[in-house]
């Protein structure tokens, strides 16, 4: 076996195993459910790092087409790194940027190990095969662990080590085109395994109960039926309406027979989409992106910076939405990612990923209608659908924040390109190789050298941060203040719930009652989100407390603009203006309030508000 021909297995398997990788046990903590994101991001760069280390050094050639699609999507990418220059939160938009950089990166060697040899295609579907039963296993598991499923809620326990259930639907979704074209090939037993793998991969996605993945399911087979009866004109082969309808069957059953055993066939009424409109979870969306296009109006052209959406949209107010105006739960996406890229990088980067999408299609569809190839193009139309069914899904959930979502969806873009020029290997493109394509792959690799580096400190930011946290909830508050000198980390500030890492250390200075800190320190944390409403709550106490009413009233309105709902914030804005003599302001404010407070009552009479 020659070098070349050893390194060229060596690459592929490498991605076989960072496609696997991808399913695998994460750390995890019970404080912050996204202390995954961190250990995934390093080892997808560790990964495409190794790949592109291969693809430099190797004798033999390969080579990568810059077609419409990849450079669509390679604009879409440097547009989002370019936005961290405006962007306020310089951490949170380097890793958002970084993640959408994996994207490319992913797509990138895709493309290289596609390339080297046919070989390889093949490979990338059975290890996807086998990447699914990980999933799978691990999904059934979780779901027959469940106590209790007469609630719908406790379907969120079942999270594959993705944080969240519907992101786990999401990650089996993308991976169910490559098992489905690997079973197209297989025969015999290994068929049939391939096609029990599909049905039991789909009875879990629909025993999660998520609306966003119906939609998506529906709008995959309307697809796929579509264009399989567009192109089989007079041909006696269409739609494989047998294995399909047989998958469907058991699918269906299990799903009552699952429902009817272990719980309440009535939970499946969750999948009627009329009574979506009058849910909880409707009118928070709603609410969500009705404050985002507020968002987008303040800067429509270039938006507020990759990974700032969660900064800025609380000073849009949250008193609407109830899980939010509480402040125990904060929010960090807006469940539409069409509606979070044009906030975040303005109408050029919705405007640069939409044309990437369109590219793919029109580069797929071309492929479909143009071949005579029928292996190539039924894997094609599997490919396109289920691009379709993730385009659907992504209007309604967050993937694009997820590290191993972004790397399936680049194998899922490389595969469309791949089997489209294979069919038509005149389209548009500029092909590198030789040095120039060494020279690019350098490029990426010093970019994972760097999101490594990158990695490991905000590593050590979460750990930090974890020890805070520890003491905080121990009431060590003297132990927190002490870390104080140890807290700048310029890669990671914000935590996975929205609170910045200052915000804890000037929470323990108010408990210890050292006012002067309080106020220094919340402004590092304001420094770091400028609307965070609990430090500003802080400061605004903290000048209440020494008698600056008027500078607390400024704190304390603040506050109030982004939560009205909030009572001690209401009352202290109320106290605030009286001390400071507002009295028109606070007389207005309090007529409207309802409390048993002494101080509040005391005002109220002295601002003839009493009955």
């Amino acid at each position: 076996m020659s070098q070349a021909s050893t390194k060229q297995k060596f690459s592929i398997l490498s991605l076989m195993f960072a496609l696997v990788l991808m399913v695998l046990p994460w750390i995890h903590s019970d404080v912050f459910m996204d202390s995954a994101l961190t250990p995934k991001f390093a080892v997808l760069s560790l990964f495409v790092a190794i790949i592109l280390g291969i693809s430099i050094f190797k004798k033999s050639s390969t080579f990568f087409r810059i077609s419409i699609p990849a450079l669509l999507l390679g604009a879409y990418v440097l547009w989002q790194l370019i936005s961290i220059i405006w962007a306020f939160n310089f951490a949170e938009a380097l890793f958002s940027s970084s993640t959408s950089l994996l994207l490319f990166a992913s797509f990138f060697i895709a493309q290289l190990v596609l390339n080297e040899r046919a070989e390889n295609e093949e490979i990338i579907y059975y290890a996807a095969c086998i990447s699914a039963v990980g999933l799978c296993l691990l999904g059934w598991y979780e779901f027959f662990s469940l106590s209790d499923i007469s609630k719908q809620s406790n379907v969120y326990d079942v999270k594959g080590f993705a944080s969240h259930k519907n992101l786990f639907i999401l990650q089996l979704f993308l991976h169910l085109p490559l098992v489905i074209i690997a079973g197209m090939k297989a025969k015999g037993i290994l068929r049939y395994a391939i096609s029990g793998l599909v049905v039991l991969c789909t009875l879990l996605m629909f025993s999660l109960l998520a609306r966003a993945f119906l939609l998506g399911f529906v709008a995959t087979i309307l697809v796929a039926s579509i264009l399989f009866f567009l192109t089989r004109g007079d041909q006696k082969k269409a739609i494989p309406w047998k294995p399909i309808l047989i998958g469907a069957s058991i699918t269906i059953v299990g799903l009552f027979a699952l429902y009817s055993t272990r719980s309440n066939v009535d939970l499946l009424k969750r999948y009627d989409v009329t009574k979506f409109a009058n849910s909880r979870n409707a009118k928070e969306r709603l609410a969500l992106w009705g404050n985002s296009v507020e968002m987008i109006k303040d800067n429509p052209v270039l938006g507020c910076g990759a990974g700032n959406w969660d900064i800025f949209y609380v000073s849009k107010g949250i008193g609407d939405i109830t899980r939010l105006s509480n402040e125990k739960l904060m929010v960090s996406r807006p469940h539409n990612d069409y509606i979070w890229i044009t906030a975040e990088t303005g109408l050029v980067g919705i405007g640069l990923y939409l044309a990437m999408i369109l590219s793919v299609y029109f580069t797929g569809l071309i492929g479909v209608f143009k071949s005579n190839n029928t292996v190539r193009k039924d894997r094609l139309i599997v490919l396109i659908a289920f691009f379709t069914g993730y385009l659907i899904i992504a209007f309604f959930d967050f993937p694009k924040e997820r590290i191993e979502l972004n790397f399936l969806l680049a194998l899922l873009i490389a595969l469309i390109c791949y089997n489209a020029f294979k069919i038509n290997e005149n389209q548009f493109a500029f092909t590198l190789d030789g040095k120039k394509l060494k020279m690019l792959s350098g490029l990426f690799l010093l970019s994972m050298v760097f999101l490594m580096y990158f990695a490991w400190n905000r590593y050590l930011g979460e750990q930090f941060l974890k020890k805070i946290v520890k003491l905080s909830n121990s009431k060590n508050y003297s132990a927190v203040t002490a870390l104080h000198k140890n807290s700048k980390n310029v890669f990671y500030n914000i935590t996975p719930n929205e609170m910045t890492i200052p915000y804890y250390i000037c929470y323990a200075y108010f408990k210890l009652e050292n006012r002067k800190k309080v106020v220094e320190v919340c402004q590092e944390s304001l420094d770091c989100s400028p609307h965070n409403i609990k430090s500003i709550q802080l400061i605004a106490a903290a000048y209440a407390s020494d008698g600056a009413y008027e500078t607390a009233v400024e704190y304390f309105q603040k506050s109030y603009d982004i939560n009205p709902t909030n009572e001690e914030v209401e009352r202290g804005l109320i106290i605030s203006l009286y001390n400071s003599k507002q009295y028109d302001r606070a007389r207005e404010i309090a007529k409207n309030v309802d409390s048993d407070n002494p101080t509040i009552l005391q005002i109220k009479e002295n601002l003839d508000l009493t009955k």
